[in-house]
């Protein structure tokens, strides 16, 4: 009798023993936070209207640098992912006789979230909102009292990104457009007939920070892309991006309209930081 209970008690624990190696070996494995980064590189026609350094309007290229990031908040919790990049913009504009240059330069950097939904299939509409920062100068060299004008401006961008992916030969495909419009904002501007030398020998800034709406500044954005892989070498972002400024501030007007064609790199990229283990899968040159 006793030796049918050794055998009862060793048969279960052989079973415990397969069942748990066999839901260890089944178990979902840890999920990672890729970071989709895009490095890109843009170039196409820009054209601007500055009514404090002139009252024509210049035509020219333009030319632009910059990167943008989105990732999942949570690796659990697939509704909202963070939205940040920066780029920097040179152009270089003719006046209509094509005997005067004005030359732009600015920086721009910005952070947002959007939220995630599949209406339909592989179509995913995700709305959100992001603010931004750009810094920089306008200079026309002929102006001897007022050569330059200073570009900066906070504001709070409306946004809407749509995506579809479908394979071609296996190969996936994704067909992106992500539309933006500025809502609410702060922007820098000089009063009619003020000269800079005046704003900064006294010090006073009063009016030149103006609270911005679409009643007296108009900005939108949009950018198509399509990303390709090209075999195991890389995937590439290649796109068209359109923006418009308009604005009425200070008694000043102003136009700036940006079509560019871009072109990036793809990657998804995972950083492990300060006591974050890094799995065994993973190999780096310092180990």
């Amino acid at each position: 009798m006793t030796k049918k209970y050794i055998l009862l008690l060793l048969t279960l624990l052989t079973v415990r023993h397969y069942t748990e190696a066999q839901t260890d070996s089944t178990a979902t494995p840890p999920q990672y936070r890729l970071t989709t980064k895009t490095t890109w590189a843009s170039a196409g026609h820009h054209h601007t209207y500055d009514e404090y350094l002139s009252g024509l309007l210049y035509q020219g290229a333009q030319i632009g640098l910059g990167f943008d990031e989105q990732r999942y908040y949570s690796a659990t919790h697939r509704k909202f992912s963070k939205y940040d990049g920066a780029a920097l913009h040179v152009a270089s504009d003719l006046s209509p006789a094509q005997n005067y240059r004005m030359l732009s330069l600015y920086a721009r950097g910005f952070y947002g979230a959007h939220y995630h939904t599949t209406p339909i299939g592989r179509l995913k509409l995700m709305p959100g909102a992001y603010s931004n920062l750009d810094l920089g100068l306008k200079y026309l060299a002929h102006n001897s009292n007022n050569p330059v004008n200073v570009i900066a401006n906070t504001n709070l961008w409306l946004s809407l990104k749509s995506s579809y992916t479908f394979k071609i030969k296996k190969e996936p495909i994704q067909i992106s457009d992500h539309f933006s419009i500025a809502a609410v904002g702060i922007m820098f501007s000089p009063k009619y007939t003020q000269l800079y030398y005046d704003i900064s020998a006294i010090d006073n800034f009063e009016g030149n920070f103006v609270l911005t709406s679409f009643g007296n500044r108009l900005q939108f954005r949009n950018e198509f892309s399509v990303n390709f892989p090209i075999g195991r070498l890389a995937t590439i972002n290649l796109g068209m991006v359109a923006e418009r400024l308009r604005y009425d501030v200070n008694k000043l007007e102003g136009r700036n309209l940006e079509m560019s064609v871009k072109i990036g790199v793809v990657h998804n990229i995972y950083s492990f930081k300060g006591e974050e283990r890094i799995p065994a899968e993973f190999i780096n040159v310092m180990q």
